[in-house]
């Protein structure tokens, strides 16, 4: 995906990669943006969880795929953004290097190989609380209208207050 971007969306400057069940709440994302978003973040795992040898086990990973007993840090998966800028630090690592099992570790894997750092998106929700707030996660696609509507009202009442 990360490639495919690269290559097709120049003019891109921000990646946000996000499952399915996430509400972005896109007014908050562009103020993070504006404000200067750093290159990379998420919900940041930091040597969570041990990497699994145990077979049988769902995310087991062999020595020879990756020998360290942790991960480095990398971002959960269900929401993260990467910056142009680290995205072409990646770039040439991401046409040779052989992925990884899983999406979100192997990105973490290839921005701590190219020195890029990582920003926990615990510091973005609690900077940017109530309508500032730049991710729900664990949202029912039925529920995702009526997110919409909240996310609208917070910035129209919030936009009147600013008038009074």
């Amino acid at each position: 995906m990360l490639l495919w971007v690269a290559d097709r969306q120049p003019s891109s400057d921000v990646v946000v990669k996000m499952d399915h069940d996430v509400f972005v709440h896109i007014p908050a994302l562009c103020r993070a943006v504006e404000e200067g978003l750093p290159p990379y973040g998420g919900q940041v795992y930091h040597r969570f969880p041990p990497v699994r040898r145990e077979e049988g086990h769902k995310h087991r990973i062999i020595i020879q795929d990756y020998p360290g007993k942790f991960y480095p840090p990398f971002c959960h998966g269900f929401l993260y953004w990467l910056r142009r800028d680290a995205l072409e630090r990646i770039r040439p690592q991401l046409e040779w290097r052989t992925p990884f099992k899983f999406e979100d570790v192997f990105v973490g894997m290839l921005l701590e190989a190219a020195n890029v750092s990582v920003a926990d998106i615990e510091s973005y929700t609690a900077r940017f609380r109530g309508r500032h707030q730049l991710a729900f996660h664990g949202i029912a696609p039925s529920s995702m209208r009526d997110m919409l509507n909240r996310t609208r009202n917070l910035e129209s009442s919030t936009h009147t207050q600013g008038q009074m």
